[in-house]
């Protein structure tokens, strides 16, 4: 049973780095006969680059693979493609600008091409098994469909069938390939790959056509076996793409057959180098007792295969069988604590080489503090910074590579002091009331965690966001869009492991991003005044207004002019304001404006509409007087007037327990009226005004009554 820890990691190759690329060394995707004239690129020097790039030299051509390192690179390279750009180098130095050798951009296959050419190949059928563990599912029949699924895991796919290196459509499906056939054997070339646009380009790699090239050998093949597990470790530098990929083979004689460990290729991922710059890679022996001989194969970008390595035995085996006693632990004077152990099984204690001291603070975590960093013969061991309350195990390392772990125990120190208060480093809420906080860590040997709670006021209860307390020195709170508060309130608490606690100074407050103008105030005319206008208005109802304007223009003006300009007041009261900057006759429109205090203004409301009243009357009418004639059918009504400026009579009539009513408008020349709607019998009543211009209007007559 040889498999990868994680086959999951597998198709995530290329989101790493640039070690990882592995290269078919099958057809190109285009050849380009002759060099394209093209403007020569600016030469920049990436500080960092989403695309890598191998060459390999042959006498009359480069071989160039390329790729993309991450899925947005690679959509972006389906709409753009990508150019290739060359350079002759002389002494170290490109002595020219680059100049583009492609005819058209290179594309990634898409899925149309996909399906006319691909997909009923059987060898790249087998190559769409390396996606199924990132779908857990199994294998798809037809690899067409895993395309479809979706953009993701299409470009996963192609990055898999890259990896499988072993089949020669994988090249071509990736479709970033291309040789150039445009060199003179002995000149030095530098490559750079670029999209269309040039946005993005790599990093220069140069080689010197028919430079020979020799694989270079595995080097420090090494490995060691815990019980039945085999570490195996060889060099491989996490920037080193010298290889891109590797097959393992086991036997159980040094001469035998040896059989292929590894179900897919051996991929350099980044996460499972060891600090001193090894790749590791782990394998469960089949059986116990018994010698296993290993040996390593690597191949290059271009599917070039390294002589295997050297043969490398291991031997599983089991010498601990019986974990260590702890017999004492205790505190002492409350500074440090001792704890001793014994081995109670003869055979045990000759196969242990050494013990370890391992704490915790939580047994079920699975995370140990390491207090002996080797393995140390006495038995007994002193921590001399030991925490509030911790569980303690000593670990026995056999000479087999095995280990054995005594049962936890605990001791605890008594303990009153708080940890550090946690200091707040920033707070803030986006439009859609998500509120992310963070603080400085607390910095003590006992701390646990911590504790936060939440308050929509200063003047509310209080409630615990997190179950138990959390490590993490940052919280991200999402506020229910439909809370009515601006603003919300957080406290932070340390917690150690005796719940001592100490509290954030002060409430953090956190306001959310005002994005609602305020309410307008509701404005009224209340009066007409000889040459003013009076006013009123309630106040906006926002508590969050800074400032309050009243705006004023004649009607058919466009523009508004400021009058006046308050702090908001927040007593809500009725106001009132007299305008006496204002003409007799003139129409005049007035608006409310509130501003708010991140600087939003509130809607414009409709306008009040007023027109202030002159501060004189014309002449009176003279002389108005009427004659009924029932046997015409009329009473006859006339008048004199001599005022300038006149515009219209305006003549009303009213009977008795009725209200006057407009008859006519009469023409500036008439003075007289015949009205004939009449009835017999009845008493009229008569009143009359004239119209000048500008506005102004005569007194209204005394009423004229004629019985007809």
């Amino acid at each position: 049973m040889a498999k990868r820890i994680n086959t999951i990691l597998l198709t995530m190759l290329l989101f790493f780095g640039g070690q990882s690329l592995l290269w078919s060394q099958q057809v190109t995707k285009r050849v380009a006969s002759k060099p394209s004239i093209a403007k020569p690129v600016v030469k920049k020097t990436p500080t960092k680059t989403n695309i890598i790039v191998a060459i390999r030299p042959y006498s009359d051509s480069m071989a160039i693979r390329f790729y993309p390192t991450t899925f947005e690179m690679w959509i972006k390279s389906k709409k753009l493609g990508f150019n290739i750009f060359r350079s002759l180098v002389k002494d170290g130095k490109e002595v020219a600008e680059g100049i583009k050798i492609n005819d058209e951009p290179i594309l990634p296959i898409n899925y149309d091409l996909f399906i006319e050419k691909y997909s009923k190949d059987t060898n790249a059928q087998k190559a769409v098994a390396l996606i199924a563990p990132i779908e857990n599912k199994n294998a798809d029949a037809n690899m067409a469909s895993a395309i479809e699924r979706n953009q993701n895991q299409e470009f996963l796919f192609a990055l898999a069938l890259l990896a499988a290196n072993t089949y020669p459509i994988a090249a071509k499906l990736g479709g970033f390939t291309f040789t150039d056939k445009n060199v003179t054997q002995g000149n030095t070339y530098s490559y750079r790959i670029a999209l269309a646009d040039q946005s993005v380009t790599s990093f220069p790699n140069s080689a010197t056509a028919g430079q020979p090239y020799e694989v270079p050998k595995i080097l420090g093949f090494v490995g060691k076996v815990h019980r039945v597990l085999a570490r195996l470790q060889w060099i491989n530098q996490k920037n080193d793409i010298t290889f891109a990929y590797y097959q393992l083979y086991r036997s159980t004689q040094p001469d035998g057959v040896f059989k292929k460990v590894n179900t897919n290729p051996i991929l350099p991922l980044r996460n499972e180098f060891t600090p001193q710059g090894r790749y590791e890679f782990m394998d469960t022996l089949p059986k116990v007792d018994i010698p296993y001989y290993y040996k390593l194969q690597a191949f290059t970008p271009f599917g070039e295969a390294s002589d295997f390595s050297e043969v490398l035995m291991l031997r599983s085996g089991q010498s601990l069988y019986n974990a260590p006693n702890i017999t004492a632990l205790m505190a002492v004077e409350n500074k440090t604590v001792v704890l001793e152990w014994k081995q109670d099984d003869a055979r045990t204690m000759k196969n242990t080489t050494g013990y370890v001291v391992v704490r915790t603070t939580d047994p079920t975590s699975g995370r140990y503090t390491l207090l002996t960093p080797l393995p140390i013969m006495k038995n007994m061991f002193e921590d001399t910074k030991p925490l509030r309350t911790a569980f303690y195990r000593v670990l026995a390392v056999g000479i087999a590579g095995d280990t054995a772990y005594s049962l936890h125990k605990a001791v605890s120190l008594l303990d009153t002091t708080a940890p550090p208060r946690p200091i707040l480093v920033y707070a803030k809420a986006d439009t859609n009331k998500i509120v992310t906080l963070r603080w400085k860590p607390s910095k003590a040997d006992d701390f646990m965690g911590y504790r936060i709670l939440r308050a929509n006021a200063l003047d509310e209860e209080y409630r615990r966001l997190n179950v138990g307390v959390q490590a993490d020195t940052f919280l991200i709170d999402t506020i229910s869009k439909n809370l009515g508060y601006r603003s919300v309130y957080y406290k932070v608490y340390a917690i150690d492991y005796h719940d001592n606690s100490a509290v954030i100074k002060t409430p953090i407050e956190v306001k959310f991003p005002d994005n609602t103008p305020p309410l307008s105030p509701q404005i009224i005319k209340l009066a007409e005044g000889i040459d003013s206008v009076t006013i009123g208005w309630i106040p906006s109802l926002s508590n969050d207004v800074v400032k309050c304007q009243l705006l004023r223009k004649e009607r058919y003006e466009p523009d508004w002019k400021i009058l006046l300009t308050w702090a908001h007041d927040s007593l809500k009261t009725f106001k009132i304001f007299c305008d006496s900057n204002v003409r007799a006759g003139n129409i005049y429109q007035y608006w409310l404006k509130v501003t708010d205090e991140v600087g939003l203004i509130s809607s414009q409301a409709s306008a009040v509409e007023a027109s202030p009243r002159r501060n004189f009357l014309a002449a009176p009418i003279q002389d108005f007087k009427g004659i009924a004639s029932p046997t015409n059918n009329f009473i006859k009504l006339s008048w004199n007037y001599a005022q300038k400026d006149l515009v219209s009579f305006i003549l009303y009539r009213k009977i008795a327990g009725g209200k006057p009513v407009l008859i006519g408008t009469l023409a500036d020349n008439e003075r007289e009226y015949y009205d004939k709607q009449l009835v017999a019998g009845t008493l009229y009543q008569y009143y009359l005004q004239a119209n000048l211009k500008n506005f102004v209007k005569s007194p209204i007559t005394p009423p004229l009554e004629v019985q007809y």
